[in-house]
């Protein structure tokens, strides 16, 4: 229906996903006692002349479909544009998606070229123009958007790279630092999470903290949770007490609620004995606690 309650389909279907941000919702229908999906635009229009067993979330203006227990891909024109011949893919990023067929994974681009061979066990999505392969199913290494090995697959465990910097899980399950040029940071880590903004979280005897993109630690080592809600700003727990701390260590809101949850537009929800109230980003009062 649009804002007036008026219907705009005058097809019913079986199910319907919301309209993403290109006007686009994914229509389940009946097909020979089957599902089967199709895309529809706003004026209720279907926009695929084809009927999928599946269709994924748009990317980069690109969608994954399963026809005939294949994988392809469609554009937000409802056009095939990747033939559906592949046993796996991801969704596009950076202009790459990787694809498996026979055992095998490799890269394509949005036009289905073969932008990276198929000769790797497993691949990930790029990101900042790397990405991680590996050949066999232990040792990781990175390559760049036309194939080229910018870290030759010696890792064990290459678990994630953000930022110019890659997380590993050694033998002993202890987690470190690398570079891309295979340097590795000084520190092990009982568990460690990727850089985003030039900051990772990191545990050591179950107490988390955070080090910048230095590998100084620059939040010791002290919470029993740390959570990030937005660039410059991380929820924090100890036993069952939540509070808010900035990414440098600086206190936002002191270690005393119950529940804490980060809302849209920088909205921040807490809750005490029975009492709710809302801060921003900054730990100001919008509402303050009431019942």
């Amino acid at each position: 229906i649009d804002t007036q309650g008026n219907f705009i389909t005058e097809q019913s279907f079986e199910d319907l996903t919301s309209f993403d941000k290109y006007g686009l919702a994914v229509a389940r229908v009946s097909s020979k006692n089957k599902f089967r999906y199709t895309l529809i635009n706003k004026k209720g229009e279907r926009i695929t002349s084809l009927s999928f067993q599946k269709i994924f979330p748009f990317n980069e203006g690109i969608a994954a479909v399963k026809k005939r227990n294949k994988y392809g891909f469609i554009n937000a024109q409802g056009e095939m544009i990747v033939p559906a011949i592949y046993d796996k893919v991801s969704l596009f990023s950076e202009g790459r998606a990787w694809a498996k067929i026979d055992g095998k994974c490799g890269y394509i681009n949005p036009v289905g070229n073969v932008v990276v061979d198929f000769e790797f066990n497993k691949c990930k999505d790029f990101e900042d123009g790397r990405a991680i392969v590996y050949v066999n199913a232990r040792k990781g290494g990175l390559v760049d958007k036309e194939g080229e090995y910018v870290l030759q697959p010696s890792m064990n465990k290459f678990l994630v790279f953000s930022e110019g910097k890659g997380v590993i899980r050694d033998s002993n399950k202890k987690f470190y630092f690398i570079r891309e040029s295979g340097e590795l940071y000084q520190g092990f880590y009982d568990q460690a999470q990727a850089f985003e903004n030039g900051t990772a979280f990191v545990e050591i005897n179950r107490k988390w903290g955070v080090i910048n993109n230095k590998g100084v630690m620059i939040i010791s080592p002290k919470y029993e949770e740390i959570q990030r809600l937005d660039t410059n700003l991380s929820l924090v727990r100890i036993s069952r007490i939540h509070g808010l701390s900035n990414l440098h260590g600086k206190i936002i809101l002191p270690l005393d609620y119950e529940y804490i949850s980060y809302l849209a537009g920088g909205i921040i929800r807490i809750e005490q004995g029975g009492k709710i109230g809302y801060v921003n980003t900054q730990g100001h009062w919008i509402w303050h606690m009431k019942e």
